[in-house]
C-alpha cells in the first residue's frame, strides 16, 4: 500500500483495550493509525466479517506534537494531546514495540520534517527540496474547511487520488502525501519548463510533427488514467506542463481538483457516471453542456480540442461570449479552413473529427485514438523513447 510514496508509513490497525482517563474502564477499541492520525472505533462483533476500513471512527486524534511515552513492564502506551489523553494496553511485546515506534514517528509526521520549503507559511503552493537528496519539489497545501462540506470533500478526494493512483511518466508524479486534522500537503515532482499555454503564446501553433508527438504523450497519460477509472475533466493547454522547457519528452498532464475516480458501479458504466457541470468553456464536452450524465469520453473531447488548438492556433468552437461558445459546442460543427489547415495532413483532421463527435457513444476512445493512422508514420520510423507518451527529445522552442 502507498508503495509509490517515498515516506508513507504502513497503516496500523488493531483491537486493544483503551482507557481515556485514570478512573475510566478499559474499553476494547479498534485503533487505526495512518500518518499522524489515530482513530478509535468500536470493534466489529466477532461473528461478522467486516473490513476495519469500513467501520467509521468514534474519535480521532491528530498526533502532531503529541506526547507519547511507554511502560514496557505493563505494555502500556500513554498519549497526551491538547484535547485528549488515552492509555493503550498492548497484548504482546511485539505489538507494544511496533505501536510505540509508529506513534512516536507520527508526532513529527509533517512535510517540513522531510522537505525544506521556501515561501510564506500558509501559502497554497510552495517550492522546496528533499532534505535527503536535494531534489526540487512543489508542495500543494490543501486546507480542510469543516464549515464547507463540498470543499472538504474535494480535499479528501484529491488526497485519496494522490495516495492511490499509480505513477505514470506522462502524469506529474506525486512523491508524498502528509495529512493532518487541518490540512493535506501533497508533494509533487518539480515542473520547471512551464506549460503548453506559454508555448502557444510564443509560437501560436506547433508543426504537425511536434503536435503529433505531444498528443501521443497526452493520450498516453489519458490511457493510464482511464485504465484506473479516473476522469481528468480539465484537459487544456494550462494543464500540459514540461519538466524541461520546450522538451517534448518531458511533457506531462497535471491533475487538478476536478480529476475524479469514476463510479464503476453506475448502471450505465464509466461513460455515464458523473453529473456535476464542471470544466473550461472552450474545452467542455457537449454532454456536460447539456447537463447529461458523462464519464471517460469527455477527456477524449477535450484532447480533440487540444489537438485542434496546437495544430491551428485557435479553438474549434468559439463565440463572442461563453454562452455563444457553449452553443457552438452544442451544434458540434467542426471546420478546417484551408488558410490554416492547408499544410496539415488529412489523417490529423480525421482523428480530430473522431475525437469531436457530439455523441459520446460514437466518439473514438483513447485506445482508438492512439491506434489512429496519424501516428503510424512515427511507429514505422521508430520515433520515440518507449514510454507511454512514445516521444523523443524534440525541442519545441529554444530556452
Amino acid at each position: 500500500m502507498n508503495t509509490h510514496l517515498r515516506h508513507a508509513p504502513e497503516p496500523l490497525a488493531a483491537t486493544v483495550p483503551v482507557r481515556h482517563s485514570r478512573l475510566a474502564p478499559r474499553t476494547p477499541t479498534l485503533l487505526r493509525l495512518a500518518g499522524c492520525n489515530l482513530t478509535g472505533a468500536p470493534p466489529p462483533p466477532s461473528h461478522t466479517v467486516m473490513s476495519a476500513v469500513a467501520i467509521p471512527p468514534a474519535w480521532r486524534l491528530c498526533l502532531l506534537d503529541a506526547a507519547v511515552s511507554g511502560k514496557p513492564r505493563g505494555l502500556t502506551i500513554h498519549i497526551r494531546t491538547t484535547s485528549r489523553a488515552v492509555r493503550l494496553s498492548m497484548p504482546t511485546e511485539d505489538a507494544y514495540g511496533t505501536w510505540l515506534l509508529a506513534l512516536v514517528a507520527a508526532t513529527s509526521w509533517r512535510v517540513d520534517a522531510y522537505y525544506a520549503l521556501s515561501g510564506a507559511d500558509g501559502a497554497a503552493s510552495r517550492e522546496g527540496v528533499c532534505r535527503d537528496t536535494g531534489e526540487p519539489v512543489t508542495v500543494t497545501v490543501l486546507k480542510r474547511v469543516q464549515a464547507n462540506p463540498r470543499v472538504a470533500g474535494m480535499v479528501a478526494r484529491e488526497a485519496d487520488m494522490a495516495r492511490t493512483l499509480p505513477p505514470c511518466p506522462s502524469v506529474v508524479g506525486v512523491l508524498d502525501v502528509f495529512e493532518s486534522a487541518t490540512s493535506v500537503a501533497i508533494v509533487r515532482e518539480a515542473v520547471s519548463g512551464g506549460n503548453l499555454l506559454g508555448v502557444l503564446g510564443r509560437v501560436r501553433r506547433l508543426p504537425e510533427a511536434d503536435a503529433k508527438k505531444l498528443m501521443r504523450r497526452v493520450l498516453g497519460a489519458l490511457a493510464h488514467l482511464h485504465a484506473h477509472g479516473v476522469v481528468h475533466r480539465d484537459i487544456r493547454a494550462e494543464n500540459i506542463v514540461f519538466g524541461a522547457e520546450g522538451v517534448l519528452s518531458s511533457a506531462m498532464v497535471a491533475l487538478t481538483s476536478l480529476t475524479v475516480y469514476a463510479d464503476g458501479g453506475h448502471p450505465a458504466g464509466v461513460d455515464h457516471c458523473l453529473t456535476d457541470a464542471v470544466g473550461t468553456p472552450h474545452c467542455v464536452a457537449p454532454e456536460i453542456v447539456e447537463r447529461e450524465p458523462y464519464g471517460l469520453p469527455v477527456d477524449v473531447w477535450a484532447a480533440g480540442v487540444l489537438a485542434y488548438t496546437v495544430l491551428s492556433g485557435r479553438y474549434p468552437f468559439v463565440g463572442n461570449d461563453a454562452a455563444e461558445t457553449l452553443e457552438a459546442i452544442r451544434r458540434g460543427r467542426v471546420s478546417f479552413p484551408g488558410a490554416v489547415w492547408g499544410g496539415v495532413g488529412g489523417d490529423a483532421r480525421a482523428l480530430i473529427r473522431g475525437m469531436l463527435r457530439s455523441d459520446p457513444g460514437k466518439r473514438v476512445t483513447v485506445a482508438g485514438a492512439l491506434a489512429h493512422p496519424w501516428f503510424w508514420e512515427d511507429d514505422a520510423i521508430g520515433d520515440g523513447d518507449g514510454d507511454e507518451g512514445g516521444v523523443g527529445s524534440t525541442i519545441l522552442i529554444e530556452g
